[in-house]
Parts: C-alpha cells; sequence; structure tokens
C-alpha cells in the first residue's frame, strides 16, 4: 500500500499486470529492496510465485499434527474440506522408507496436504523413492501446474524427506 502523501498521484484507471496477488503471509515479509518484485505487495511473478510455494510446501511439510486420542488416528484429517487444525503432517518415523504401503499412504497424504493448503500448485503429483544412501530418507518430485497469466505453468520442485520423513527439503523449482 502507498503511502498517504503519494495516493494522490497514483493511477485511477484497470490495467493489466503480468503476475499474480502475494499472499498475505508473503507480504509480511517481502523485501522492498529485492529488484525482482516490479510492485511491492501486489504482484508476483513466476520467479517469486514459485519460492514462495517452495516455501509454503517446505513449511507444511516441516509441520507435525499434534498425536490424537483413539480411534481416530492422526492419519485422518479432522474436517473436510481441511481448516488450520490439519495443516501439517502426523508424525511418520515409524515408516519404513522401503515398505510399498507405507510410501504410498506417505505419498497419499503429502497429496492431499498440498492439494488443501496450496492451492496455487494445480493438480500435484509426487514421485518417491527411498534414498539409496540414507535408509531413512526418501528423495522424489513433486510435480504440478501454477497459474500465472491464464497460463498453466507446468513446474517441478526435488523433494528430500529425512530422519525418516521428520525433515524435508523442497528445492527450488525446475523447469519440467
Amino acid at each position: 500500500m502507498e503511502p498517504r502523501n503519494q495516493r494522490g498521484h497514483l493511477e485511477r484507471h484497470p490495467r493489466l499486470v503480468a503476475g499474480v496477488p502475494v499472499p498475505l503471509f508473503d507480504r509480511f515479509d517481502e523485501d522492498l529492496d529485492d529488484s525482482r518484485i516490479l510492485e511491492p505487495y501486489r504482484i508476483q511473478s513466476l520467479e517469486l510465485l514459485l519460492e514462495s510455494i517452495q516455501k509454503e510446501v517446505e513449511n507444511l511439510l516441516n509441520t507435525r499434527l499434534p498425536p490424537r486420542q483413539r480411534p481416530v488416528t492422526s492419519w485422518e484429517p479432522i474436517s473436510e474440506p481441511q481448516t488450520v487444525l490439519d495443516y501439517g503432517l502426523p508424525a511418520f518415523s515409524p515408516l519404513g522408507s522401503g515398505r510399498a504401503t507405507d510410501s504410498r499412504l506417505l505419498k497419499q497424504t503429502i497429496l492431499r496436504k498440498i492439494a488443501s493448503f496450496e492451492p496455487r500448485l494445480i493438480d500435484p503429483q509426487l514421485e518417491l523413492h527411498s534414498d539409496p544412501d540414507d535408509p531413512a530418507g526418501m528423495l522424489g518430485t513433486l510435480r504440478g501446474k501454477v497459474r500465472l497469466d491464464n497460463m498453466n505453468q507446468p513446474v517441478c520442485f526435488p523433494v528430500s524427506l529425512r530422519d525418516h520423513g521428520e525433515s524435508a527439503t523442497i528445492l527450488p523449482a525446475e523447469a519440467d
């Protein structure tokens, strides 16, 4: 938002702007000195959009849900559609990266969470496989599309899950 002393000089006509609106929490920590930002607090370019999605997915995967009382397991959402009470993943340290059923459960849970809490990533798909160098880790790729200027841009983010999935790293997006 512009300071009051600059508001009189604003254009009052609608105009087309390339990019997407900046999410609220990204506005809080936006670096106004970043030369990639054309209109602070307003519009994100593709590069900044992908950076924001990367950060949000990494935060989501590194947030743990509190344990729940039986018979409900922490793998089941509290509500549909999911709310802030469902933000994060359950502790999945008991799962084994080498077991197909555990990998499938983890993959389905991650995709359900991403679909609920990161709607800017359209049609998310996740490939996970065990890490040959780390028996407690998994590697993979998160694919999807982002909408920018009425076009869907395919993207992929390399994913690394460590310590039986207790630590997730989402690397910067690559062209898909």
